[in-house]
């Protein structure tokens, strides 16, 4: 995937944990003339725009035959097949809010299929590493595998924003509907 992966791994830690340090001094102080609204509900904000130039720079530099594609324009064409792809802010309406309830989010796709994903939490410190043939790790600590989970008994949660339109959330549940059952309770329980 990666020429002398361990290496990559550290340097692209290092660099998404930087993303991460730019885009929560900003979070510490955000002001409100630098949120813009690109279309219903989806916000981007100067800190989306400034994380996405930092890390677009940085695997470029890393790696210059791979392609970088951004949520908030980045485009840089790739001559290796591989594609990083890249969510400066993963939660840009909790970042707004002032939740920390956000992330730094970096995925490397190579000829159209995901290989590798890192995700820098900073406001809570943590940072999320997995891969096609990397066991996950959370702060460098290895997840176990879950365990064996039948399909009858699993539980998929969702949360609808209630300022998204009230047909847009009847065609989500209607989707869900057709092969799931719902229990309506307090997120809390």
């Amino acid at each position: 995937m990666i020429d002398d992966f361990s290496r990559s791994c550290a340097a692209l830690e290092q660099l998404v944990r930087q993303a991460g340090d730019l885009a929560l001094g900003q979070f510490r102080r955000l002001a409100g003339d630098s949120v813009h609204l690109k279309g219903h509900l989806d916000l981007v904000t100067a800190a989306d725009r400034e994380v996405e130039r930092f890390l677009t720079d940085g695997l470029s530099r890393f790696f210059p035959q791979d392609g970088v594609f951004g949520e908030e324009g980045a485009a840089v064409p790739d001559r290796s097949g591989r594609i990083w792809v890249i969510d400066p802010i993963d939660g840009t309406l909790n970042f707004v809010r002032g939740s920390e309830q956000w992330a730094v989010s970096v995925g490397l796709f190579q000829d159209g299929r995901p290989q590798f994903g890192i995700i820098h939490a900073p406001a809570r410190d943590q940072v999320l590493i997995g891969g096609r043939d990397l066991r996950p790790t959370v702060n460098g600590r290895a997840l176990d595998p879950p365990a064996a989970l039948e399909r009858s008994s699993a539980v998929v949660a969702v949360s609808l924003n209630p300022a998204f339109p009230a047909s847009g959330r009847l065609a989500v549940m209607e989707f869900i509907m057709a092969d799931a059952r719902i229990e309506l309770r307090p997120p809390w329980q």
